[in-house]
């Protein structure tokens, strides 16, 4: 009689079949390698020409292997020499090196994942700003308005134009105006006498203009006499005397003339260009003779009434003999 089965052997046959599904996972069967991962992208670099370019990735796992790879059209690569570590450091870069292209392969477990391409500019060297036309003074009449203008060298300058209207002890920048040129609004007279001037800058440093005058004059008006010359009456040997007033804008000059032959035709007088002429000793000859003067300013020109010199022949009647009594 055979003995009957036990169920307590069965552990024995499970343990050995565990066993050698372990071994069969610790060889390799039915496992996967997932390769590396690209943490951080390399990014777009600038830099100035004469400088070198460094680039990064970030990866994971810590065992893997970095190929840096360029090109010049982005769509063929090839291997940058020696270059297999995280980072990259271009040679001394050149102006021919402006747009380039790199990229990364990261290798791991016979699996590789390349990175984003970037571009690499190259910019020459900046150069200081320097102002080689200052602003020039500007005189405008209202409401006409102002321009001014700089000149500048120097590696992309920014411009910002200031105003002063305490004579250059504070300046305030002006909003908008960022250009060679500030053009103001239309002028009225409270702006005479202010002062612009513009600072140029970029990342080199900056220089400030010299201070430019803006001076607005009043709309012209033509010249009005607001006194007249007045007829005179001399003897001769004695000097004549002539007085105007006259008002414009801007002021008026003047220039006295004399006609000889009634008013028919006048000459100007030499030199005689203040509000009071004096005609200097005169003769019996003068008797007659007509003075005006001409108000000239940009808005045009005036002439005063005419006035007339009488020369007469001075001394009242003297009796040199008396009568004597018969």
């Amino acid at each position: 009689m055979n003995p009957p089965v036990t169920t307590h052997a069965r552990p024995w046959w499970l343990l050995l079949v565990l066993l050698l599904s372990s071994l069969i996972a610790a060889c390799g069967g039915g496992g996967s390698a997932s390769g590396p991962t690209i943490t951080s992208q390399p990014v777009d670099t600038s830099v100035v020409v004469g400088t070198a370019a460094t680039l990064s990735v970030g990866a994971s796992p810590a065992s893997i292997a970095y190929e840096w790879q360029s090109s010049s059209d982005g769509i063929v690569w090839a291997p940058v020499a020696g270059a297999t570590a995280s980072s990259y450091t271009t040679p001394v870069t050149g102006a021919a090196d402006n747009g380039r292209h790199f990229r990364v392969v990261v290798s791991d477990a016979g699996v590789s994942v390349v990175s984003s391409a970037v571009t690499l500019t190259v910019t020459g060297a900046v150069v200081a700003p320097a102002i080689t036309v200052q602003p020039a003074a500007q005189s405008v009449v209202v409401p006409d308005p102002a321009s001014f203008t700089v000149t500048a060298t120097g590696t992309a300058p920014r411009y910002q134009w200031q105003r002063s209207t305490d004579g250059g002890a504070t300046w305030v920048d002006l909003a908008g105006a960022t250009a060679a040129t500030h053009t103001t609004a239309a002028t009225a007279t409270a702006m005479n006498d202010q002062r612009y001037r513009v600072i140029v800058a970029n990342t080199s440093g900056s220089v400030v203009s010299a201070a430019a005058l803006l001076t607005v004059n009043a709309t012209p008006a033509v010249p009005i006499f607001t006194t007249q010359p007045s007829s005179r009456s001399v003897s001769p040997g004695s000097t004549a005397t002539f007085t105007v007033a006259a008002t414009g804008t801007p002021a008026p000059t003047l220039q006295w003339q004399r006609s000889t032959n009634g008013g028919a035709t006048w000459t100007a007088i030499a030199t005689a260009t203040a509000v009071t002429y004096d005609t200097g000793a005169v003769t019996a000859a003068q008797n007659g003779e007509l003075y005006r003067a001409v108000a000239t300013n940009g808005a045009g020109s005036t002439s005063s009434d005419a006035a007339t010199l009488t020369v007469a022949a001075s001394g009242a009647p003297a009796i040199v003999g008396q009568p004597s009594n018969t």
